[in-house]
């Protein structure tokens, strides 16, 4: 049990280790001029610092402006990225060719789709959408333009498109974007999944024991209150003195309460009478004197001088 606690307490941090990164190379790149007109018959040679797979950003055309307050370029280029759905994208760094002018170049997310292209017309080239930009930060060294932030562009499809727009007065050349232009952070999806924590038993349990771990002893429902009500309090009356009783009501009561007890006393009065009857006392000894019965025989007691017939109790001395 103890156990299931402490990967359950630990289990929150797992959200906490970082995801996979990778750098990822662009979809589809592309660079467009106004030297080069839709329609013209022959599209003018590129600059020769600009070799295939490069891509040229030159300065503001004063003759025109792009859609809102910008001056349109005289050249610029855009990124296409398909960002993996659940990532986060960080910087967009791009290595430039030496002697790059790069004061005030800014990145903004494209309004239309576009196709590839080298030194295409600029009519082609997607419109930007000014009211979102990330401005670009040129290294000390003037061999990086790096756009912090780069992600919040991408769509809510995923898809990071961005048009890099040069200032008036910047010319540079950027070299093919490679893999490690774009950092891209994925989710962890390979992180083992917590431990299932198995449902709780329900049994009975005997008064006295306790539960084994893991059971969960039933709980009797809780049923309406019934309220107390205190008891009443008890006056005790007057306590009358116990009246004497003497022996003979005593047996009064007891052989008038029992038929049974009646015999018995009366029985043993009986064996009393007849015994010292024997015996010459009592009631049938008397009677036998009245009647003129036999006199009990006299027996000689006594020591000495003192001995004589007699028929009662030895004198004490």
């Amino acid at each position: 049990m103890k156990r299931l606690v402490v990967v359950a307490l630990l289990m929150p941090l797992g959200a906490l280790y970082p995801g996979t990164a990778h750098a990822q190379a662009p979809d589809a790149t592309g660079w467009w001029s106004a030297t080069h007109r839709a329609g013209a018959p022959l599209a003018p040679p590129a600059p020769p610092d600009v070799a295939p797979g490069d891509l040229l950003l030159q300065g503001g055309d004063v003759q025109r402006n792009l859609p809102g307050t910008a001056p349109a370029p005289t050249a610029y280029a855009a990124l296409r990225y398909a960002v993996p759905e659940g990532a986060s994208v960080t910087a967009l760094t791009l290595t430039l060719a030496s002697g790059a002018q790069a004061t005030d170049v800014r990145a903004y997310p494209t309004t239309t789709t576009w196709q590839p292209a080298e030194d295409g017309a600029i009519e082609d080239a997607p419109p930007p959408d000014l009211s979102r930009v990330v401005p670009g930060e040129l290294s000390a060294d003037g061999t990086t333009l790096t756009f912090p932030d780069i992600g919040k562009l991408a769509s809510d499809s995923g898809v990071l498109s961005v048009a890099l727009v040069p200032g008036v007065a910047d010319r540079l050349v950027v070299l093919p974007p490679t893999a490690t232009a774009l950092t891209v952070t994925e989710p962890d999806v390979t992180a083992p999944p917590g431990p299932v924590v198995p449902a709780p038993v329900v049994a009975p349990v005997l008064p006295g024991l306790t539960p084994a771990p893991g059971v969960v002893a039933p709980v009797a429902p809780v049923g309406p209150v019934v309220p107390q009500v205190a008891p009443r309090s008890v006056v005790p009356g007057p306590v009358l003195p116990a009246r004497p009783v003497s022996a003979a009501a005593t047996v009064r009561r007891i052989v008038g309460d029992d038929g049974h007890a009646r015999m018995v006393v009366l029985l043993e009065a009986l064996l009393l009478t007849a015994f010292f009857g024997l015996l010459g006392h009592g009631p049938l000894g008397v009677l036998g004197r009245l009647t003129g019965g036999a006199e009990p025989e006299r027996v000689e007691r006594g020591l000495g001088r003192f001995r004589a017939a007699r028929d009662g109790s030895v004198p004490r001395l």
